[in-house]
C-alpha cells in the first residue's frame, strides 16, 4: 500500500466491526498529515491537522461517535485505532505514541502530558446505541494514570455492599473501577493495626510497634494507577478524632508527587524484582534508595477527642526532595504514618477515626 505522500505507508490501522473492514494509512510531510481510507459497510471520519498533529474520529456502523485527539509536538511514530462492534456493544480504543518533543495526548477524557520522551495514551469514545469500554491513560513504560476527578469527595466511608469488597469489614472502595477515579483504603501491618469500617467511618486502633501507616490504593481499568491530577483543587480535607498520642509522637500525612517519587526504571536497574511501573522522576544520589535524596512532602496532623475537620493545603505539605512541596497535577500517593524510631523504640497505643475524605476548594 502507498499513501498520499507517495511513500510506503508507515502506519496501517485495521478496524474490524460487524461486516466492516477499514484500512487507514498515515504519513506526514512538512508538518502536514495525510490519511487514506477505504470503508466497506461502515463509515470512518478522518480530520487531518497541520503542524505535525493528527485528529482521528472513528465511526463504525453508526454506533460510535467521538474525537480522540492526538497532538504530537514532534514526530508521530504510531497512531492506532481499533473499533469492534458485536451485538450492539462497541469498544473503541485509540493509542498514540510520540518520540521527541513535548506530547499532549487526550483520548476519551484521559490526558497525559510528557516532555522530551515517549508518551502513549489509551481511552474510549462516547457511543449511542451500545456499550463503550474505556481505559485510563498509559505511558510507554507501563505506568497508568488514574481516571480524571469528577467529584471532590473521595469517600465518606459508607459501609454497604457497593463500597465494601466481598464481606470485608476492614476497607471500603470508591469509584467504579471502569471510568471514574477509583481505589480503596489500606493499612499496615495488619498484625498490630486494626482497621474497621463497619460504623461507616475508618476506625484504626492497635499498637505501634513497627513502621505503621494507612492510606489509599488507586486503581483504573488497566490495573493499579499511579498519577492523579488534582490541580482543580487546593488541598485535601478529612474529619479526624481519637485519643491523643503520647508525648513526642505524631501522625504525619504524606502526599507523594512524581518529581519526588523514585523512578520505577531506577528501581528495576537496582535489582528490585517487584516494581509497579510509575511516573516517578527522582533518581537517588547513591545506590541506596533510602539515602534521603528522594523524599515525600508531609505535614503533622493534630488529633483531638472531638471530631474535627482538618484541611491540608498543597502548600502545607513540605520537606519533599528534590521538589519541596506537592504539584497537584502529579499526585502519586496519599497516606498517613505514625511516628516510629526503629528497633530500639517503645511500642505505644493508637485509637483514631477518619471520615469524609475529600479534595477541597479553598479561597
Amino acid at each position: 500500500m502507498r499513501n498520499s505522500c507517495n511513500q510506503p505507508s508507515v502506519n496501517t490501522i485495521a478496524i474490524i466491526c460487524a461486516n466492516t473492514l477499514l484500512l487507514l494509512s498515515a504519513c506526514a510531510s512538512n508538518g502536514t498529515t495525510s490519511l487514506n481510507n477505504a470503508a466497506t459497510g461502515g463509515s470512518t471520519t478522518v480530520a487531518p491537522g497541520a503542524g505535525g498533529s493528527t485528529m482521528i474520529a472513528p465511526a463504525a456502523g453508526g454506533t460510535v461517535t467521538g474525537t480522540p485527539a492526538i497532538n504530537a509536538g514532534g514526530n508521530t511514530s504510531m497512531v492506532t485505532t481499533v473499533v469492534t462492534s458485536s451485538g450492539g456493544a462497541t469498544t473503541a480504543r485509540t493509542t498514540a505514541s510520540n518520540l521527541g518533543g513535548a506530547t499532549v495526548v487526550s483520548v476519551g477524557g484521559a490526558t497525559v502530558v510528557g516532555a522530551g520522551g515517549v508518551a502513549t495514551a489509551t481511552g474510549g469514545a462516547t457511543a449511542s446505541g451500545g456499550t463503550v469500554a474505556t481505559s485510563a491513560a498509559t505511558t510507554s513504560t507501563g505506568a497508568i494514570a488514574c481516571f480524571p476527578l469528577t467529584s471532590a469527595l473521595i469517600t465518606d466511608f459508607t459501609y454497604s455492599a457497593a463500597t465494601v469488597p466481598a464481606t470485608s469489614t476492614s476497607e471500603v472502595t470508591f469509584g467504579d473501577f471502569t471510568t471514574t477515579f477509583s481505589g480503596g483504603t489500606t493499612s499496615w501491618p495488619s498484625a498490630t493495626l486494626t482497621s474497621d469500617v463497619t460504623a461507616s467511618n475508618w476506625h484504626l486502633s492497635g499498637q505501634i510497634a513497627d513502621y505503621t501507616g494507612f492510606g489509599l490504593y488507586l486503581n483504573a481499568k488497566g490495573g493499579a494507577c499511579s498519577l492523579v491530577d488534582a490541580s482543580g483543587y487546593s488541598g485535601i480535607s478529612f474529619k479526624i478524632s481519637g485519643d491523643a498520642l503520647p508525648t513526642g509522637r505524631t501522625l504525619t500525612m504524606q502526599v507523594g508527587t512524581a518529581a519526588d517519587q523514585i523512578s520505577s526504571a531506577w528501581l528495576v536497574a537496582a535489582g528490585d524484582t517487584n516494581v509497579t511501573p510509575n511516573f516517578g522522576r527522582c533518581t537517588p544520589a547513591s545506590a541506596n534508595r533510602y539515602d534521603g535524596s528522594c523524599g515525600t512532602p508531609s505535614v503533622a496532623i493534630p488529633i483531638t477527642s472531638t471530631p474535627t475537620v482538618v484541611t491540608v493545603k498543597w502548600a502545607d505539605l513540605v520537606g519533599g526532595k528534590p521538589a519541596t512541596t506537592v504539584n497537584p497535577a502529579e499526585i502519586t500517593s496519599i497516606s498517613w504514618f505514625f511516628a516510629w524510631g526503629g528497633a530500639t523504640d517503645t511500642a505505644y497505643p493508637v485509637n483514631i477515626t477518619i471520615d469524609d475524605l475529600a479534595f477541597s476548594l479553598l479561597p
